[in-house]
């Protein structure tokens, strides 16, 4: 399965939110109007692809607001992953 599939299954079971059938939405914040997730869903989405790829997201990154949309999420997974 591709890194883009798991953390869309990830997401969808944590938050309730189908990226896959609604990929407009993977340009919106998570804490924006549209999706308006629960910070604290997002910190076991955060915990979550952390522990299935075995990785750690710097912090930096995080406060940087790297981790603020889907498709940001996968840039970072990806620099992530390529550094391996």
């Amino acid at each position: 399965m591709n890194c883009e599939i798991q953390v869309e299954q990830i997401l969808l079971e944590i938050t309730g939110v189908n990226f896959e059938k609604n990929s407009e939405l993977k340009n919106m914040p998570f804490f924006g109007k549209k999706l308006h997730i629960n910070p604290l869903y997002m910190v076991l989405v955060l915990m979550e692809i952390e522990k299935e790829f075995n990785i750690h997201f710097p912090e930096d990154e995080i406060l940087k607001g790297n981790f603020n949309t889907f498709n940001s999420v996968m840039i970072l997974l990806n620099g992530i992953m390529n550094k391996k």
